[in-house]
């Protein structure tokens, strides 16, 4: 009844398309790392550019994802795309109760 030939998944990223935003430093930044070292094509779109210097293998574009017509902009120059990473994000200690600082983390974290 089995299937003795075993169907493998093709996990390689090679030649793909990734877009990480808030690929600048942190989660994101070590996304970006893995996917180029992995042979991947690699934009980040973040606020401001990495802190280390951007890797000349990276097309580092300014992005606010809070900005709709920021991210429409950014889309329309993106040619190809196969795998989107959502990593910005803002931590804000000791001021999360203010009103306008989460709704910020929430525009930020998900969107509008």
């Amino acid at each position: 009844m089995g299937n003795d030939m075993a169907i493998t998944p093709d996990f390689s990223v090679a030649g793909k398309h990734v877009l990480i935003t808030g690929g600048a430093g942190g989660i994101g930044c070590a996304f970006a790392k893995a996917f180029l070292d992995h042979g991947a094509n690699v934009i980040v779109g973040d606020l401001a550019a990495p802190k280390d210097g951007t890797d000349p293998r990276i097309r580092y574009e300014r992005l606010d994802v809070r900005d709709d017509a920021a991210v429409e902009a950014l889309a329309a120059r993106v040619e190809k795309l196969d795998v989107l990473i959502h990593c910005a994000g803002r931590v804000a200690p000791f001021e999360e109760y203010k009103p306008e600082v989460f709704r910020d983390i929430l525009d930020i974290h998900f969107g509008r």
